[in-house]
């Protein structure tokens, strides 16, 4: 069972070089937003307000969107507000969507709560209510980590929630 380019934690698939999450791609990222503050103490900035990200075939909207970076040496007591802000162009460890978030790349769509994306180790992890979408097919569970090196993904339960995959099959026209 394959769930298009997205796949179960007993499946695996390969994901088009196009269809990675945004800042693994040579292809610009252009981020939209009500507000960017950037803070030298937390090394990060922040885009919020009706956040809009997009890069290739891939977009992003949420509440708020917090790059954290990896290499810039941090100086403490400085925050800067506003484009013109010194981002210094260091290497983002982490990206973190919060508040409503959605998802699309290619044909697949997802939503959840939080998405955060590790960028040294390649992984892509939905959660707060996260589902995945192909068409009529769907899979969600507590946790969906996507492992971009490996090109796999898990579904992972939690107390409340137990993994649900539903799969429509070709001429079934779902129902």
């Amino acid at each position: 069972i394959v769930f298009g380019d997205w796949s179960s934690d007993v499946c695996s698939s390969d994901l088009p070089s196009a269809k990675v999450p945004m800042g693994a791609s040579q292809d610009p990222v252009r981020i939209t937003s009500d507000k960017m503050v950037y803070s030298q103490t937390e090394n990060a900035v922040v885009f919020s307000g009706n956040v809009h990200g997009a890069q290739a075939d891939m977009a992003i909207w949420a509440a708020k969107v917090t790059a954290f970076f990896a290499d810039k040496a941090k100086k403490p007591g400085v925050q800067q507000e506003g484009v013109g802000a010194d981002l210094g162009g260091g290497k983002i460890d982490r990206i973190v969507a919060e508040g409503d978030v959605r998802l699309v790349a290619g044909k697949n769509e997802g939503a959840c709560g939080q998405l955060t994306y590790f960028v040294n180790e390649g992984v892509l992890r939905m959660e707060g209510n996260p589902i995945l979408r192909e068409g009529q097919n769907t899979v969600r569970g507590d946790v969906i980590k996507y492992y971009l090196k490996e090109k796999r993904s898990e579904v992972l339960s939690g107390a409340q929630r137990r993994v649900e995959a539903v799969f429509f099959t070709p001429g079934s026209g779902g129902k």
